[in-house]
Protein backbone atom coordinates (compact mmCIF):
# COMPACT_ATOMS: atom_id res chain seq x y z
CA UNK A 1 0.00 0.00 0.00
CA UNK A 2 1.78 3.28 -0.89
CA UNK A 3 1.06 6.80 1.05
CA UNK A 4 -1.12 7.74 -1.69
CA UNK A 5 -3.64 5.11 -0.95
CA UNK A 6 -3.49 4.91 2.86
CA UNK A 7 -5.06 8.39 2.29
CA UNK A 8 -7.24 7.97 -0.13
CA UNK A 9 -11.56 8.10 0.69
CA UNK A 10 -12.52 4.47 0.37
CA UNK A 11 -9.71 3.92 2.92
CA UNK A 12 -10.04 6.79 5.49
CA UNK A 13 -14.01 6.05 5.46
CA UNK A 14 -13.66 2.15 6.04
CA UNK A 15 -11.38 3.13 8.71
CA UNK A 16 -13.55 6.27 10.24
CA UNK A 17 -16.69 3.56 10.11
CA UNK A 18 -14.39 0.71 11.99
CA UNK A 19 -13.00 2.87 14.94
CA UNK A 20 -15.37 1.80 18.28
CA UNK A 21 -15.74 4.57 21.00
CA UNK A 22 -16.44 3.87 24.79
CA UNK A 23 -17.92 7.71 25.15
CA UNK A 24 -21.56 6.06 24.29
CA UNK A 25 -23.66 5.16 27.03
CA UNK A 26 -26.96 6.28 26.12
CA UNK A 27 -26.60 5.53 22.58
CA UNK A 28 -25.17 1.85 23.21
CA UNK A 29 -28.43 1.63 25.64
CA UNK A 30 -31.27 3.36 23.44
CA UNK A 31 -29.72 3.11 19.88
CA UNK A 32 -27.45 0.00 19.41
CA UNK A 33 -26.12 -0.99 15.93
CA UNK A 34 -28.91 -3.01 15.26
CA UNK A 35 -30.88 -0.09 15.07
CA UNK A 36 -28.61 2.00 13.07
CA UNK A 37 -29.66 3.10 9.47
CA UNK A 38 -27.82 5.01 6.67
CA UNK A 39 -30.21 6.39 4.09
CA UNK A 40 -29.51 7.47 0.35
CA UNK A 41 -31.47 10.96 1.66
CA UNK A 42 -29.95 14.26 3.00
CA UNK A 43 -33.61 15.41 4.35
CA UNK A 44 -34.93 12.71 6.76
CA UNK A 45 -38.75 12.13 7.60
CA UNK A 46 -39.64 11.16 10.82
CA UNK A 47 -42.42 9.04 11.20
CA UNK A 48 -43.36 9.07 14.87
CA UNK A 49 -46.33 6.96 16.72
CA UNK A 50 -48.72 7.22 19.66
CA UNK A 51 -50.43 4.79 21.13
CA UNK A 52 -53.91 4.11 22.43
CA UNK A 53 -56.15 1.37 24.08
CA UNK A 54 -58.79 1.70 21.76
CA UNK A 55 -61.32 -0.94 21.94
CA UNK A 56 -62.59 -2.76 19.11
CA UNK A 57 -66.59 -2.35 19.25
CA UNK A 58 -68.93 -5.53 18.91
CA UNK A 59 -71.30 -6.00 16.29
CA UNK A 60 -74.32 -8.38 16.22
CA UNK A 61 -73.64 -11.50 14.06
CA UNK A 62 -74.19 -11.22 10.61
CA UNK A 63 -74.33 -7.23 10.76
CA UNK A 64 -72.03 -4.61 8.89
CA UNK A 65 -68.36 -4.14 9.87
CA UNK A 66 -67.95 -0.87 11.43
CA UNK A 67 -65.45 2.20 10.55
CA UNK A 68 -62.89 2.65 12.78
CA UNK A 69 -59.70 5.05 13.08
CA UNK A 70 -56.38 4.76 11.86
CA UNK A 71 -52.91 4.83 14.39
CA UNK A 72 -52.10 8.83 15.32
CA UNK A 73 -49.34 9.54 13.54
CA UNK A 74 -47.21 12.33 12.81
CA UNK A 75 -44.72 12.78 10.19
CA UNK A 76 -42.06 15.42 10.30
CA UNK A 77 -39.38 16.36 7.48
CA UNK A 78 -35.97 17.75 9.32
CA UNK A 79 -32.90 18.65 8.06
CA UNK A 80 -29.90 16.03 9.31
CA UNK A 81 -27.61 18.02 12.06
CA UNK A 82 -24.28 17.87 10.16
CA UNK A 83 -20.86 17.37 11.52
CA UNK A 84 -17.79 18.16 9.61
CA UNK A 85 -14.81 18.61 11.09
CA UNK A 86 -11.08 19.02 10.46
CA UNK A 87 -7.53 18.45 11.01
CA UNK A 88 -4.16 19.87 9.52
CA UNK A 89 -1.07 17.52 9.58
CA UNK A 90 2.28 18.48 7.71
CA UNK A 91 4.51 15.70 6.33
CA UNK A 92 7.13 15.58 9.19
CA UNK A 93 4.20 15.40 11.54
CA UNK A 94 2.41 12.20 9.63
CA UNK A 95 5.73 10.37 8.30
CA UNK A 96 8.46 11.18 10.16
CA UNK A 97 8.01 12.50 13.92
CA UNK A 98 9.16 9.85 16.05
CA UNK A 99 7.14 8.82 19.44
CA UNK A 100 8.29 7.01 22.46
CA UNK A 101 8.78 3.51 21.69
CA UNK A 102 9.56 3.67 17.69
CA UNK A 103 13.16 3.77 16.15
CA UNK A 104 15.17 6.88 15.69
CA UNK A 105 15.74 6.13 12.26
CA UNK A 106 13.66 4.65 9.33
CA UNK A 107 15.22 3.29 6.15
CA UNK A 108 12.72 2.56 4.47
CA UNK A 109 9.24 3.87 2.41
CA UNK A 110 7.20 0.43 3.87
CA UNK A 111 8.46 1.42 7.30
CA UNK A 112 7.34 5.40 6.98
CA UNK A 113 4.29 4.47 5.43
CA UNK A 114 3.14 1.92 8.30
CA UNK A 115 4.27 4.88 11.00
CA UNK A 116 2.39 7.13 8.74
CA UNK A 117 -0.79 4.89 9.24
CA UNK A 118 -0.33 4.51 12.69
CA UNK A 119 -0.39 8.06 13.02
CA UNK A 120 -3.05 8.46 10.41
CA UNK A 121 -4.94 6.34 12.61
CA UNK A 122 -4.75 7.86 15.96
CA UNK A 123 -6.01 11.08 14.45
CA UNK A 124 -9.03 9.48 13.31
CA UNK A 125 -9.81 8.06 16.18
CA UNK A 126 -9.74 11.30 18.06
CA UNK A 127 -11.94 12.82 15.31
CA UNK A 128 -14.20 9.53 15.43
CA UNK A 129 -14.43 10.34 19.39
CA UNK A 130 -15.59 13.94 18.89
CA UNK A 131 -18.41 12.94 16.14
CA UNK A 132 -18.98 9.97 18.75
CA UNK A 133 -19.36 12.45 21.81
CA UNK A 134 -22.14 14.95 19.25
CA UNK A 135 -24.06 11.72 18.80
CA UNK A 136 -24.03 11.57 22.51
CA UNK A 137 -25.25 14.87 23.05
CA UNK A 138 -27.82 14.90 20.22
CA UNK A 139 -29.41 11.33 21.76
CA UNK A 140 -29.23 12.84 25.48
CA UNK A 141 -30.84 16.32 24.13
CA UNK A 142 -33.99 13.96 22.17
CA UNK A 143 -34.87 12.71 25.76
CA UNK A 144 -35.61 16.01 26.96
CA UNK A 145 -38.09 16.35 24.14
CA UNK A 146 -36.34 18.99 22.23
CA UNK A 147 -32.47 19.58 20.40
CA UNK A 148 -31.60 22.83 20.53
CA UNK A 149 -28.27 24.08 18.88
CA UNK A 150 -27.23 27.58 18.26
CA UNK A 151 -23.57 29.46 17.64
CA UNK A 152 -22.97 32.34 16.70
CA UNK A 153 -22.11 33.30 12.64
CA UNK A 154 -22.79 29.22 12.45
CA UNK A 155 -25.21 26.59 12.32
CA UNK A 156 -28.11 27.01 14.20
CA UNK A 157 -31.54 24.51 14.16
CA UNK A 158 -34.05 23.19 16.67
CA UNK A 159 -35.54 19.62 16.21
CA UNK A 160 -38.98 19.07 18.32
CA UNK A 161 -39.95 15.45 19.55
CA UNK A 162 -43.48 16.33 20.52
CA UNK A 163 -44.20 13.76 23.31
CA UNK A 164 -46.61 14.46 25.97
CA UNK A 165 -46.79 17.24 28.12
CA UNK A 166 -47.49 14.43 31.10
CA UNK A 167 -44.60 12.84 30.23
CA UNK A 168 -42.28 15.66 32.00
CA UNK A 169 -42.57 15.26 35.53
CA UNK A 170 -42.30 17.80 38.95
CA UNK A 171 -42.32 16.55 42.08
CA UNK A 172 -43.86 18.42 44.66
CA UNK A 173 -41.85 16.69 47.27
CA UNK A 174 -38.01 16.41 46.02
CA UNK A 175 -35.29 13.70 46.88
CA UNK A 176 -33.34 16.06 48.66
CA UNK A 177 -36.13 17.68 50.94
CA UNK A 178 -35.19 18.54 54.28
CA UNK A 179 -37.27 15.85 56.14
CA UNK A 180 -36.02 12.65 54.32
CA UNK A 181 -39.23 10.57 55.75
CA UNK A 182 -41.30 13.15 53.56
CA UNK A 183 -40.29 11.56 50.22
CA UNK A 184 -42.00 8.57 48.61
CA UNK A 185 -39.34 7.35 46.35
CA UNK A 186 -41.72 4.44 45.40
CA UNK A 187 -44.56 6.67 44.40
CA UNK A 188 -42.72 8.53 42.29
CA UNK A 189 -40.97 5.72 40.56
CA UNK A 190 -45.03 4.14 39.71
CA UNK A 191 -45.94 7.74 38.68
CA UNK A 192 -43.70 7.53 35.87
CA UNK A 193 -44.71 3.74 35.23
CA UNK A 194 -48.17 4.83 35.38
CA UNK A 195 -47.44 7.70 32.77
CA UNK A 196 -45.45 5.58 30.05
CA UNK A 197 -48.08 2.59 30.69
CA UNK A 198 -50.83 4.44 28.92
CA UNK A 199 -48.92 4.05 25.82
CA UNK A 200 -48.13 0.80 26.30
CA UNK A 201 -44.39 1.06 27.51
CA UNK A 202 -42.61 -0.12 30.28
CA UNK A 203 -40.29 1.35 31.97
CA UNK A 204 -36.49 -0.78 32.44
CA UNK A 205 -33.62 2.34 33.62
CA UNK A 206 -33.71 4.94 35.09
CA UNK A 207 -30.85 7.83 33.92
CA UNK A 208 -29.79 10.49 37.06
CA UNK A 209 -28.04 13.58 36.82
CA UNK A 210 -24.99 14.49 39.09
CA UNK A 211 -27.63 15.99 41.48
CA UNK A 212 -30.04 13.28 41.43
CA UNK A 213 -28.33 10.64 42.11
CA UNK A 214 -26.44 12.13 44.72
CA UNK A 215 -29.91 12.39 46.57
CA UNK A 216 -30.84 9.05 45.62
CA UNK A 217 -27.86 7.39 47.16
CA UNK A 218 -28.62 9.96 50.15
CA UNK A 219 -31.60 8.37 50.77
CA UNK A 220 -30.56 4.86 50.78
CA UNK A 221 -27.79 5.42 53.06
CA UNK A 222 -30.05 7.31 55.41
CA UNK A 223 -32.35 4.46 55.72
CA UNK A 224 -35.48 6.32 54.11
CA UNK A 225 -35.49 3.90 50.94
CA UNK A 226 -37.54 0.90 52.77
CA UNK A 227 -37.86 -2.74 50.93
CA UNK A 228 -41.30 -3.37 49.67
CA UNK A 229 -41.92 -6.86 50.93
CA UNK A 230 -39.85 -9.09 53.32
CA UNK A 231 -37.87 -10.81 50.50
CA UNK A 232 -36.69 -7.46 49.29
CA UNK A 233 -37.19 -7.81 45.58
CA UNK A 234 -37.80 -4.14 44.93
CA UNK A 235 -34.94 -2.83 46.68
CA UNK A 236 -31.35 -3.92 45.12
CA UNK A 237 -28.50 -1.90 45.92
CA UNK A 238 -25.36 -2.71 44.42
CA UNK A 239 -25.71 -5.32 41.70
CA UNK A 240 -23.79 -5.39 39.18
CA UNK A 241 -24.74 -7.87 36.90
CA UNK A 242 -25.41 -5.92 34.27
CA UNK A 243 -22.43 -3.17 34.15
CA UNK A 244 -19.96 -5.34 32.61
CA UNK A 245 -21.03 -3.56 28.81
CA UNK A 246 -20.88 -0.36 30.43
CA UNK A 247 -18.12 0.04 32.38
CA UNK A 248 -15.82 2.26 30.10
CA UNK A 249 -18.84 4.46 29.18
CA UNK A 250 -18.85 7.11 32.28
CA UNK A 251 -22.00 5.43 33.90
CA UNK A 252 -22.61 4.29 37.52
CA UNK A 253 -25.17 1.65 38.19
CA UNK A 254 -26.59 2.82 41.76
CA UNK A 255 -28.77 -0.42 42.30
CA UNK A 256 -32.39 -1.78 41.21
CA UNK A 257 -35.64 0.13 42.74
CA UNK A 258 -38.99 -0.90 42.10
CA UNK A 259 -38.18 -2.66 39.56
CA UNK A 260 -35.85 -0.14 37.71
CA UNK A 261 -32.14 0.09 37.30
CA UNK A 262 -30.76 3.40 38.42
CA UNK A 263 -27.74 4.42 37.10
CA UNK A 264 -25.27 7.61 37.37
CA UNK A 265 -24.01 9.30 34.29
CA UNK A 266 -22.76 12.62 35.31
CA UNK A 267 -20.40 12.82 32.24
CA UNK A 268 -19.99 16.28 30.59
CA UNK A 269 -19.39 17.73 27.59
CA UNK A 270 -17.29 20.35 25.94
CA UNK A 271 -19.82 22.15 23.27
CA UNK A 272 -18.65 25.10 21.20
CA UNK A 273 -16.24 25.92 24.49
CA UNK A 274 -19.23 25.21 27.29
CA UNK A 275 -19.25 22.75 29.19
CA UNK A 276 -22.84 20.90 29.24
CA UNK A 277 -24.45 18.33 31.16
CA UNK A 278 -25.21 15.41 29.10
CA UNK A 279 -28.08 14.61 31.81
CA UNK A 280 -29.63 17.23 33.26
CA UNK A 281 -28.12 17.38 37.23
CA UNK A 282 -31.65 17.49 38.76
CA UNK A 283 -33.42 15.16 36.81
CA UNK A 284 -34.01 11.33 35.95
CA UNK A 285 -34.60 9.87 32.95
CA UNK A 286 -36.87 7.30 32.82
CA UNK A 287 -36.47 4.94 29.35
CA UNK A 288 -37.29 1.96 28.32
CA UNK A 289 -34.92 -0.57 26.39
CA UNK A 290 -37.77 -2.57 25.03
CA UNK A 291 -37.96 -2.93 21.20
CA UNK A 292 -41.87 -1.17 21.62
CA UNK A 293 -40.07 1.60 21.32
CA UNK A 294 -39.33 1.88 18.17
CA UNK A 295 -36.03 3.60 17.82
CA UNK A 296 -33.74 4.23 15.19
CA UNK A 297 -30.59 6.42 14.50
CA UNK A 298 -30.73 7.63 11.11
CA UNK A 299 -27.64 8.62 9.20
CA UNK A 300 -28.53 11.14 6.14
CA UNK A 301 -26.46 10.70 3.23
CA UNK A 302 -23.45 12.98 2.64
CA UNK A 303 -22.90 14.85 -0.37
CA UNK A 304 -19.16 15.28 -1.59
CA UNK A 305 -17.24 14.95 -5.00
CA UNK A 306 -14.47 12.89 -3.74
CA UNK A 307 -17.92 10.51 -2.66
CA UNK A 308 -16.53 6.54 -3.28
CA UNK A 309 -19.84 7.07 -5.75
CA UNK A 310 -22.09 8.85 -7.62
CA UNK A 311 -20.78 11.81 -5.21
CA UNK A 312 -23.15 10.98 -2.29
CA UNK A 313 -21.76 9.06 0.55
CA UNK A 314 -24.79 6.40 2.40
CA UNK A 315 -22.63 5.68 5.15
CA UNK A 316 -22.48 6.36 8.89
CA UNK A 317 -19.45 8.07 8.30
CA UNK A 318 -17.28 10.04 5.05
CA UNK A 319 -13.49 10.14 5.57
CA UNK A 320 -11.11 12.23 3.13
CA UNK A 321 -7.77 13.96 2.92
CA UNK A 322 -6.30 17.04 0.76
CA UNK A 323 -2.89 18.50 0.34
CA UNK A 324 -2.77 22.42 0.89
CA UNK A 325 0.27 24.02 -0.94
CA UNK A 326 1.22 26.71 1.15
CA UNK A 327 2.09 25.89 3.63
CA UNK A 328 2.36 22.34 2.72
CA UNK A 329 0.15 20.40 4.74
CA UNK A 330 -2.52 17.44 4.74
CA UNK A 331 -5.65 18.04 5.56
CA UNK A 332 -8.13 15.48 7.25
CA UNK A 333 -12.01 15.47 7.39
CA UNK A 334 -14.49 13.55 8.86
CA UNK A 335 -18.31 13.68 8.46
CA UNK A 336 -21.73 12.70 9.63
CA UNK A 337 -24.99 13.09 9.54
CA UNK A 338 -26.82 11.69 12.80
CA UNK A 339 -30.17 11.93 13.75
CA UNK A 340 -31.57 9.96 16.92
CA UNK A 341 -35.42 8.84 15.94
CA UNK A 342 -37.71 7.81 18.74
CA UNK A 343 -41.06 6.84 16.90
CA UNK A 344 -42.50 6.09 20.04
CA UNK A 345 -42.80 9.92 21.47
CA UNK A 346 -43.76 8.71 24.86
CA UNK A 347 -41.54 6.14 25.67
CA UNK A 348 -39.68 8.17 28.25
CA UNK A 349 -40.40 10.18 30.94
CA UNK A 350 -38.17 13.20 32.22
CA UNK A 351 -38.26 13.83 36.27
CA UNK A 352 -37.49 16.80 37.75
CA UNK A 353 -36.04 15.08 41.43
CA UNK A 354 -34.33 17.55 43.00
CA UNK A 355 -35.28 21.62 44.08
CA UNK A 356 -33.79 24.51 42.44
Amino acid sequence: MSAASILSPSFLTDTINAIKSPNSFLKNLLYPASVERAIPLERVEIPMYERGRVIAPFVRRGAEGIMVGGTTSKTIEVEAPNIRIKRPFTGRALMYTRRPGQPIYRTSNAEMIKYAREQMLRELTDLADSVTNAEEWLVAMSLQGVITYSVPDGDHFTITYPRSASNNITLSTFWNDVTPANVKIFTNILSAKRVASVDGHTLTDGICGSEAAAALVGLVEGGNVKMLGSDGTNVSAGDVSFVEQFRNDGAIYLGKLGGIRFWEYARTGVLNDTTVDLIRPKYVEFITTSPTADRQMIYAAIDDMDAIAEGLVVRKRFAKSWTVPDPSATMALVQSKPLPIPRQLNASVSMKVVSG
